[in-house]
């Protein structure tokens, strides 16, 4: 809404106060108690309606309301002497008097709405209408029902009311029932004086100069009707535009297609979906205290966003508690009705869906149901996979077809910032599997476990080498424990451990939640396993899990038991694979065994003639040299592999593994030996997932060859990725910060966060880390051999100043 009084616009929409069309600067809160005032024009408003209405149940003294009605007459060049516009009702509250009184500039003939409730988070999309409305003549608003079409049209003509010399004429399309009515209606709102004669044609010729919004509000039942009138009107009309709201475009070249989505979810408890749910269940005067405010956001996510879902499910709040509410929401279907006495054809979630869903092909319907099978977000070549693992839907053209309608439709989205990668609404995807035929829903289900099966199941190495398998489990997690269910449910629990093991080098790449949820369910699997290899590659896992986790004493454990399931599967390749993971939790108490066990590994190898794990073992080799300190012997053996790797190799985990060992050990006494390697080492398994030890590696690289910027890019993303609830990036993150403080010269610090790092409650959790740490060490010791003890608190110090020294 707009408001305007003397120079003065207030624009609620835009949320803006506005003096000779110029934007004046306003706290959030000084605004909103002008905004209210202004909106009360007339009437004294008590100061205790005021604290309720701006800061709900916060409590706030009468103080803060007083600071910001000096703020709001200070932006209007009033005091609290003068009291020109706002004025003090000592004891009572305030009143807003401007010089006259303030007027809605969007009236007239065939006149909006009005505005009875606020509208949240939607100002980003009035900005998108009224420049489409500044290039085009037609412009439709699409969105699922209850997505709140009506009010974002009513709120962006409003915006745009003053554009057009002959107003805004607005048309609900809900009570005409045939197509018929239609011109009568547009008539009678543009206020045209129509003779006898064709109606159709009298429109068109009165209409052809005026500049006039029109605006035609819930066409989908009568939408080849209206797309027939916007036809001839726009061919025979130069001067109106058309704002249209709809469940379906009407699919005329001039169109213009604005989507409306759910209003979007953060995982913070804020946000205009979370605001909608506190203003709507105020209405039934209940409140939500800030303590509530992260479950409030947590029920607007499992409504989607969807507004009116969201107003309906606060509604429920008269007679549930919010945990009761959340608990319930798998029968939301049901639940969420509204009870009014005002006519209101979106009286339920359930009717509001039911109207879209019956109108669908067969087609749509079957595509729906396999859509619903996705636990999250999917792209092109997913749903192709997964139609083309399921029975008799094999038909590419259709399933196109159908998605383009479904999009049309919005029960199906894009994802926010992601054009190519869509999802099925969870309200959407609740109907759908009630309505669908058990038997269809069990080969929907079938289909998709199948694709998951059909790309990762390969050989016995894909779950350890296969970077291509690591970035698809990495980008499909989702994907694989829903299918893991399914198959577990339908007794294929063979095929359900293989999907698990294949997720073994996802997991090292990993940086801790997810690899700590696999972990929890890895015992279950494998007790339903008889199969000694699969048990040994399920084993592979958890040693990874165990890395990512950070958890030394699941690396030995799961190394342990991995090791006696190869040697009992007499499979000569698991088993070299199992000796090198063996030695990782070896190295450190027994640095010759951990050697014994990478040189039996490559025994293994060279006996089954598999060149991969062969530089694989040698790879870890090169790290438990290192390790022993045996520095020259390490360098070259990563060197050699490195070299004797071609172009075909480069893609693998036996590749990396020398790149880092080798770029670990010359990273202080030859960086520039190194430096080319790093793309290659931040590009393992991909761009997107690289390893998080491979980040740290480069990171060091940076500042031993003092490239400060590049250093601080890569640190920061570490402490990002790394920083989760129940996991820390340090002490790890402090090993390029102290060699970037060594290169520059200030040995005090360097030494004091190696120091940091060695006493440390965690300690280093790659072979990279610690050999980096180690080097680090040995060339502090040749300067001073100085040092400080550091408890957990100092090391959190410690930690704190090495990120802000390297970001200053």
């Amino acid at each position: 809404m707009i408001v305007e009084f003397d120079s003065f616009e207030v624009d609620t929409t835009a949320y803006e106060l506005r003096q000779g069309g110029r934007p004046i600067p306003m706290e959030p809160q000084v605004f909103e108690v002008l905004a209210y005032l202004v909106g009360n024009a007339g009437r004294l408003v008590p100061k205790e309606e005021l604290l309720d209405e701006i800061w709900g149940d916060r409590f706030v003294s009468e103080s803060a309301l007083t600071s910001r009605i000096k703020s709001a007459r200070k932006v209007l060049g009033d005091d609290g002497r003068r009291q020109h516009y706002i004025k003090t009702v000592h004891g009572k509250g305030y009143r807003f008097e401007g010089a006259e009184r303030p007027v809605d500039r969007a009236t007239g003939g065939g006149a909006l709405p009005a505005e009875r409730t606020p509208l949240f988070g939607r100002a980003e999309n009035i900005d998108e209408i009224v420049a489409a409305l500044g290039e085009d003549r037609l412009v439709s608003l699409l969105g699922i029902g209850g997505a709140g079409k009506t009010r974002l049209a009513i709120a962006a003509a409003r915006a745009m009311a003053t554009r057009f010399d002959d107003g805004v004429a607005f048309i609900d399309l809900v009570p005409i029932e045939h197509g018929e009515e239609i011109d009568g209606a547009l008539a009678a709102a543009t206020g045209l004086a129509i003779g006898a004669g064709s109606t159709r044609s009298q429109i068109v010729a009165l209409l052809a100069d005026r500049d006039v919004l029109i605006v035609l509000d819930n066409v989908e039942h009568l939408v080849d009707e209206v797309a027939a009138l916007l036809d001839v009107l726009l061919e025979g009309t130069a001067a109106p535009h058309f704002l249209v709201t709809s469940r379906v475009p009407v699919e005329l070249v001039d169109e213009r297609r604005h989507f409306v989505e759910p209003l979007p979810v953060t995982g913070a408890a804020t946000g205009p979906a979370v605001d909608l749910f506190v203003r709507s269940a105020r209405r039934f005067g209940l409140r939500v205290p800030d303590s509530d405010l992260p479950r409030a956001a947590e029920v607007c996510r499992l409504l989607d966003g969807i507004p009116l879902a969201i107003e309906l499910a606060a509604a429920q709040l008269q007679w549930l508690d919010l945990p009761a509410l959340a608990a319930r929401l798998d029968d939301r279907l049901e639940l969420l009705v509204r009870t009014t006495r005002q006519p209101n054809r979106h009286v339920s979630l359930l009717a509001v869906l039911d109207d879209t869903l019956e109108n669908l092909t067969t087609e749509e319907r079957a595509l729906l149901l396999i859509v619903s099978v996705f636990p999250s977000s999917f792209d092109h070549s997913d749903l192709d996979g997964v139609i083309g693992e399921t029975v008799g839907l094999d038909d590419a053209a259709a399933s196109v077809h159908a998605l383009r309608r479904l999009l049309d439709l919005s029960l199906i989205v894009r994802e926010q910032g992601a054009r190519s990668r869509f999802r099925l609404l969870e309200t959407v995807k609740l109907r759908v599997r009630e309505q669908g035929d058990p038997d269809d829903r069990r080969r929907a289900g079938d289909g998709h476990a199948d694709w998951c099966l059909h790309v990762t199941v390969g050989g016995p190495s894909d779950g350890l080498f296969s970077f291509a398998l690591s970035d698809w489990c990495a980008s499909h997690p989702y994907d694989l424990r829903a299918a893991e269910r399914h198959l577990t449910v339908a007794g294929r629990t063979s095929e359900a451990a293989e999907l698990v093991a294949a997720t073994a080098f996802a997991m090292h790449c990993d940086s801790g939640p997810r690899a700590a949820e696999t972990l929890q369910r890895l015992d279950s699997v494998v007790h339903t396993v008889d199969d000694a290899g699969l048990t040994a590659r399920l084993r592979f896992v958890g040693v990874m899990c165990g890395m990512a986790t950070r958890a030394p004493a699941v690396i030995d454990e799961q190394g342990r038991l991995a090791l006696l399931a190869a040697e009992a599967s007499g499979n000569r390749l698991l088993l070299s694979h199992t000796r090198v993971l063996r030695s990782w939790s070896v190295v450190f108490d027994d640095p010759d065994a951990a050697l014994e066990l990478t040189v039996a590994a490559a025994t293994d190898a060279d006996t089954v003639g598999d060149r991969a794990a062969r530089a694989f073992a040698d790879g870890y080799r090169a790290f438990m040299l290192a390790l022993s300190r045996r520095y020259d012997e390490a360098s070259a053996l990563a060197r050699e592999l490195i070299e004797n790797m071609g172009p075909e190799d480069r893609g693998g985990y036996p590749f990396n593994v020398a790149v880092a060992a080798y770029s670990s050990i010359l990273c202080l006494s030859n960086p520039d030996a190194t430096l080319a390697l790093t793309d290659d080492m931040m590009s393992m398994p991909s761009r997107q997932h690289p390893m998080w030890a491979n980040q740290l590696v480069a990171a060091t690289l940076f500042a031993s060859a003092r490239r400060h910027e590049e250093c601080r890019r890569v640190c920061v993303a570490l402490h990002d990725r790394l920083d989760r609830p129940g996991h820390t990036p340090f002490p790890d993150l402090l090993i390029p910060i102290a060699v970037l403080a060594f290169r520059s010269g200030e040995h005090a610090l360097s030494r004091r966060w190696v120091q940091a790092v060695r006493d440390s409650p965690h300690p280093t959790q790659s072979f990279q880390a610690t050999v980096l740490y180690r080097r680090l060490r040995e060339e502090l010791e040749q300067h001073d051999a100085g040092s400080d003890v550091f408890t957990p608190i100092e090391m959190t110090v410690a930690a704190a100043e090495g990120l802000a020294w390297i970001d200053g």
